[in-house]
């Protein structure tokens, strides 16, 4: 088939930023070639933290100060497997004690959530939703916290630059929104609260970079989700009635979260 059964957030983006290249990619088994300055180390190790932190908060769900050197002799003991899965030698080297530090800092968030009453609610964590007769549209929280205002949703990126929250709004960067509409769906009782970036590279300047803040209110988070809920229906509306991709003139974009 030329469209997938199940549609990731970024292949919604991919979809709506070119239906031309994701039918020549999904429709003809044309990839375009990877770029001249891609890093796989970037993607390797990547995917090792996320793997670690899955690990680490599926023993932890909240943390005290009682629990303190229990959770570091826990997330130190993790490092090496992490590590192992490493391709390049010199990564597992040069990231050791990068890792010992972001375990310094996780904790102490986990410490501060933990008395503030937030909980790690689950880690790594698929919900889903049909998306026209054929189709379901299916998101993997890195992380999903629990606090007594609702749910946050976390996303945990390792690259130098993070997604801006304009961009966000916009539709340019659709994965959190989308994971939020999917959230508000599956769990109508449980609002979400906040979305949050967790700027995991080693010269970033802040770990966590929230939605909320004294930019942008719960209004307009509730708001961008609800618009989020309504490009989803639309995008099921026009899957109901389109059997395949087709390509539009010089690549135009049919979906927008605008």
């Amino acid at each position: 088939a030329l469209q997938p059964t199940t549609w990731s957030p970024s292949f919604v983006k991919k979809l709506s930023d070119c239906p031309f290249a994701t039918w020549a990619e999904y429709g003809l088994g044309l990839r375009p070639p990877e770029a001249l300055d891609a890093n796989p180390e970037a993607r390797d190790i990547g995917q090792a933290l996320h793997q670690l932190l899955e690990a680490f908060t599926t023993q932890y769900k909240t943390l005290t100060v009682a629990q303190t050197a229990a959770a570091q002799a826990a997330w130190h003991r993790l490092i090496g497997p992490t590590l192992n899965q490493l391709q390049a030698p010199s990564l597992a080297t040069l990231w050791a004690p990068r890792l010992a530090k972001l375990g310094d800092l996780v904790i102490n968030l986990m410490l501060a959530h933990t008395q503030a009453g937030r909980t790690v609610h689950a880690a790594e964590y698929a919900v889903a939703q049909p998306l026209g007769p054929q189709r379901r549209l299916k998101a993997r929280f890195d992380r999903l916290d629990h606090t007594p205002s609702g749910a946050v949703i976390v996303d945990y990126k390792t690259g130098y630059q993070l997604p801006t929250w304009p961009a966000v709004l916009s539709g340019d960067a659709p994965q959190l929104l989308l994971e939020a509409a999917l959230h508000r769906t599956t769990y109508p009782n449980t609002p979400v609260a906040d979305l949050e970036y967790w700027h995991l590279h080693p010269k970033a300047e802040r770990t966590v970079v929230s939605f909320i803040s004294p930019k942008r209110s719960l209004d307009t988070l509730n708001e961008a989700i609800t618009q989020a809920e309504s490009f989803v229906a639309t995008l099921a509306d026009w899957l109901s009635t389109t059997p395949t991709v087709e390509p539009t003139p010089h690549g135009a974009s049919a979906l927008s979260l605008d």
